[in-house]
């Protein structure tokens, strides 16, 4: 069940970062806690998950900041690909 809620977190988030105007630090890390505490997943749970979706591989930089350098269409478009391949 957990895997299921990781991949609903994974979609829902991505709908969610469509949605933001201010694709700041803070706001980045905030949305994506909020919405793992709200799908019943704590957030260091899937913080791996969404790491490898991003760049393939579960270490490395602080996730945050990457996200907020890559983009937000760069992040939604390597985070839908990956959904996109896995189904």
């Amino acid at each position: 069940m957990k895997g299921f809620l990781k991949f609903k977190f994974t979609t829902s988030h991505i709908t969610e970062m469509n949605k933001m105007d201010q694709f700041s630090l803070s706001e980045v890390e905030k949305t994506f806690k909020q919405l793992a505490e709200a799908s019943g997943i704590k957030p260091g749970e899937v913080m791996p998950l969404f790491r490898v979706l991003l760049i393939g591989l579960a270490n490395g930089p602080a996730l945050f900041e990457m996200v907020v350098l890559l983009g937000k269409d760069e992040v939604v478009k390597r985070l839908s690909a990956a959904i996109n391949r896995l189904n």
